[in-house]
């Protein structure tokens, strides 16, 4: 009984300390060694796992609490984790964060202005979802529990980066295979509708590996025909 009220109290006073934080907001753009701007960049609070993206000019707003850690994933950069370093309190911070650029072994692919159709296709069939192992899962009956799914957040975090750092590889083989449609006028997309019209088809990474060429290029065609008969 003893050892349950000490985590109990425990529990509650890390909510309380919790409560008179504030939240900050960090904001800024992305940029590479060279100071070019990175658009699509995903951010992740590895504390809470919440994420959102970053725009097309690489510019974000991400709202934190001071103690947080914040990911920053960029496909074809390492990434890049963020903590506010400031020993004058302030509601919101203006930052740049510049990514530097993975380095590969013949054994790891990574597309990055793929030109040929050959390529884009390796590249879909041998990009892979690394998932972590599983974390167990913790019931909520008592406050020991809640302590421990607080402190689960972590392998949280690390699953939703491995699924979002799949995803952004696989958007970005589709839009490379986009830039080789429109070169040979298959589809006529600018490269502001590449991400809505991605969402739009729906399609599953199964029949994206598994279709035949002629077959993915007629899919692609009419799925463009009715992006455009619906007026997008």
């Amino acid at each position: 009984m003893r050892l349950f009220l000490a985590f109990f109290y425990l529990f509650v006073f890390v909510v309380s300390l919790s409560a008179q934080e504030k939240e900050v907001v960090l904001m800024g753009t992305i940029r590479d060694t060279l100071g070019n701007s990175l658009p699509g960049a995903v951010l992740v609070n590895k504390t809470t796992g919440l994420w959102k993206k970053g725009n097309k000019e690489g510019v974000f707003s991400f709202s934190m609490m001071r103690k947080d850690t914040m990911q920053v994933y960029v496909v074809g950069y390492e990434i890049l984790e963020y903590v506010i370093d400031d020993s004058i309190k302030k509601e919101s911070y203006d930052v740049i964060i510049k990514m530097k650029e993975l380095s590969y072994n013949l054994d790891e692919f990574v597309v990055k202005g793929v030109k040929s159709y050959n390529e884009i296709r390796k590249g879909i069939n041998s990009v892979q979802l690394r998932i972590p192992d599983k974390y167990p899962d913790a019931t909520i009956a008592n406050p020991i529990s809640l302590l421990f799914e607080k402190f689960s957040k972590k392998e949280q975090s690390n699953r939703l980066a491995a699924q979002l750092e799949y995803q952004l590889a696989m958007d970005n083989l589709l839009k490379d295979l986009f830039d080789l449609y429109n070169k040979y006028e298959i589809i006529d997309l600018n490269d502001h509708e590449y991400d809505n019209f991605i969402a739009f088809m729906g399609m599953s990474d199964e029949y994206l590996k598994a279709s035949k060429d002629y077959d993915l290029a007629l899919i692609v065609k009419k799925q463009f025909l009715l992006y455009r008969k619906l007026g997008y």
